[in-house]
């Protein structure tokens, strides 16, 4: 009844809804002193599994109906382990247990799907309502604002960022039932609270622009991506904010992990001439020099034993201000160096 159900699935759905089955794997890759440990304890139903060939690590399995006291056995085992929290602790504990009264069959499932299996009629088969992200926009700042996954966590960009205050917190329930396990009498102990808003400073019409632009320059070229930030120079406001390749976040199950990484804000490169605002605006600011200060901007220039640093085209003995404008290495080195000196400038980096 499922869309797209390959054998892989079938085969997996099989082991999940088999009642049967009873053996659980409760820790994996085992040393020989822990293995040599656990054995010695000597517990019904605890068996270690070597790796193929006899390697060196094990897998520690339990036939659990043979486990009589799961909290018992879980203390035992955290003891022969080199590194064993109460986290760990706690889900051994679980897994000794091996009670699995509920399995997913499909999560988000469409509702042609839901119709169909209910046509059905299969004693146990049951259907939960979840509530799901939607992105009505579709892919647009997608790489800005992210994805969840199927339990509504934030996976990646502002979703992530935020998850925790837009999450809200969950409330609790106490049910009262009688032998038959029928519920009586529900009340709730704490309300649920919902999170906070977001709202962001990004125009929607400059993004689409700005996206459709940039996506057509890295098809046109065969990049393998590119990036886009528009910013408002009196606040700083970011209102465009574009990476490429792109991925629709209300389709999560196909997005890879070149789409996901945002080059705006997440790729490392060389900021190159951008920089030199932060040295212009240090040596104006501490006093060394004026716009119209005559520099040394002649290439080739040295210091020390480093590589001598050159320009693109010769800028010759000119205004700072024009050292400045024409994007000068030499005349900023020379500025950074004899005027501004090593201690202020990584002030100012700082």
């Amino acid at each position: 009844a499922l869309d797209g159900c390959d054998g892989e699935e079938r085969r997996s759905l099989a082991q999940r809804l088999d009642s049967r089955r009873d053996t659980t794997v409760v820790y994996g890759t085992l040393s020989d002193e822990e293995v040599a440990r656990i054995d010695a304890l000597k517990l019904p139903g605890l068996v270690v599994r070597r790796g193929k060939g006899g390697s060196r690590t094990g897998t520690l399995s339990a036939v659990t109906r043979d486990i009589a006291d799961p909290v018992k056995v879980a203390e035992q085992v955290c003891a022969t382990l080199t590194r064993c929290s109460d986290d760990t602790r706690s889900t051994l504990e679980k897994r000794l247990a091996g009670k699995k009264d509920f399995v997913y069959i499909r999560r988000r499932a469409t509702p042609s799907e839901a119709q169909r299996v209910a046509a059905l009629d299969i004693r146990g088969i049951g259907f939960l309502k979840e509530s799901r992200r939607y992105y009505p926009n579709r892919d647009l700042a997608s790489s800005l604002i992210g994805f969840v996954d199927a339990k509504n966590s934030g996976v990646g960009g502002l979703e992530l960022v935020y998850n925790q205050r837009v999450t809200g917190t969950g409330g609790t329930l106490m049910v009262q039932r009688d032998a038959a396990q029928q519920a009586l009498e529900t009340t709730v102990r704490k309300a649920p609270t919902a999170g906070m808003s977001l709202e962001l400073t990004v125009d929607s019409r400059l993004q689409y622009i700005a996206e459709r632009e940039l996506r057509a320059a890295v098809d046109e070229h065969g990049a393998a991506g590119g990036t886009v930030v528009m910013m408002d120079p009196h606040t700083g406001e970011i209102l465009a904010l574009v990476s490429e390749p792109h991925f629709n976040p209300n389709d999560s199950n196909h997005i890879d992990r070149a789409s996901r990484v945002n080059r705006a804000v997440e790729t490392i490169y060389e900021p190159g001439s951008t920089f030199k605002t932060i040295t212009a605006a240090a040596a104006l600011e501490e006093g060394v020099i004026d716009p119209g200060d005559i520099v040394d901007a002649t290439m080739p220039c040295r210091f020390g034993t480093a590589k001598a640093i050159t320009d693109v085209h010769q800028v010759g003995v000119v205004s700072f201000e024009k050292v400045f404008a024409k994007s000068s290495n030499c005349g900023t080195a020379r500025v950074a160096v004899n005027r501004l000196g090593t201690e202020r400038l990584m002030r100012y980096v700082k």
